[in-house]
C-alpha cells in the first residue's frame, strides 16, 4: 500500500485557507436590498432601522437608488431628503424629475432612518438602498477565518501523530494476546475420571 507524500496534506490545507477566503471575499460584496418606495405605492415618510454586523458600529457602503417613469412635463418637481434619526441630513435632492440623480453612493452608520419624499401622484417612482453589510467586518472574518482553518489543521496532524504512536507502542510490546476462550484438551478428561472413579475393583483401604 502506497503512502500519501509529505507535502500532500500541508497544500490541501493552504487550499482549503485560500478557497474559503475567496468565498468570504464575494459574500463581503453582496448588496442587500431594502425597497423604501415603489410604483404601486410612495409614501411621503418612511422610516426604517439600519443594523450593524455582529458587533460593529462602523459605516455601512450603501447606494440609494432612484427609478422615475412619468408622462408628465420634465420639469417636474421631486423632493427626498434622507436623515439620520431624523435630524442629521444624508442626502437630499430637490428639483425637476429630469436632472434627479439616478443614485446616491455613500456610507451609513447603524441607526433609525427617515426617508421624506414629495413627489405628484402621476410619477411613478422607484427608490431602493442598496447595502453592503459585511463589508465593515471584511477584515476579520479573513483573520478569523484563516486562524480557524489553521487551528483545525494543527489538531488533525495532533490526533494523527497520536494514534501513529499509539499503534507503535502496541505493537513493540511483543507480548501475544491471550484467548479469553479455555484451550481444548486431548481426549475426555471428564469420562475417564468417571471411569476411574466408577470402576468395580478398587485399592483396598489400609
Amino acid at each position: 500500500m502506497s503512502t500519501r507524500p509529505a507535502w500532500l496534506n500541508p497544500a490541501l490545507w493552504v487550499l482549503a485557507v485560500v478557497g474559503i477566503n475567496m468565498l468570504w471575499f464575494v459574500v463581503v460584496d453582496q448588496e442587500a436590498p431594502i425597497e423604501l418606495n415603489n410604483e404601486e405605492q410612495v409614501e411621503s415618510f418612511r422610516s426604517f432601522d439600519l443594523d450593524g454586523p455582529l458587533w460593529s458600529d462602523d459605516p455601512i457602503p450603501a447606494r440609494l437608488v432612484l427609478s422615475l417613469s412619468t408622462e408628465l412635463p420634465d420639469e417636474t418637481n421631486l423632493t427626498y431628503v434622507l436623515r439620520l434619526d431624523n435630524q442629521t441630513v444624508i442626502t437630499k435632492w430637490d428639483g425637476t424629475v429630469a436632472e434627479a440623480p439616478e443614485r446616491w453612493e455613500g456610507e451609513l452608520a447603524p441607526g433609525t432612518y427617515v426617508l421624506e419624499t414629495q413627489v405628484p401622484e402621476d410619477v411613478q417612482l422607484e427608490q431602493t438602498l442598496l447595502v453592503a453589510p459585511f463589508k465593515p467586518v471584511q477584515a476579520i472574518g479573513h483573520l478569523a477565518l484563516t486562524v480557524g482553518l489553521l487551528v483545525l489543521a494543527l489538531a488533525e496532524q495532533g490526533v494523527r501523530d497520536l494514534i501513529r504512536n499509539r499503534v507503535a507502542a502496541g505493537t513493540s510490546s511483543g507480548q501475544p494476546e491471550r484467548s479469553p476462550f479455555k484451550p481444548l484438551q486431548k481426549g475426555m478428561p471428564d469420562a475417564d475420571r468417571y471411569m476411574v472413579d466408577d470402576a468395580p475393583w478398587r485399592e483396598p483401604v489400609r
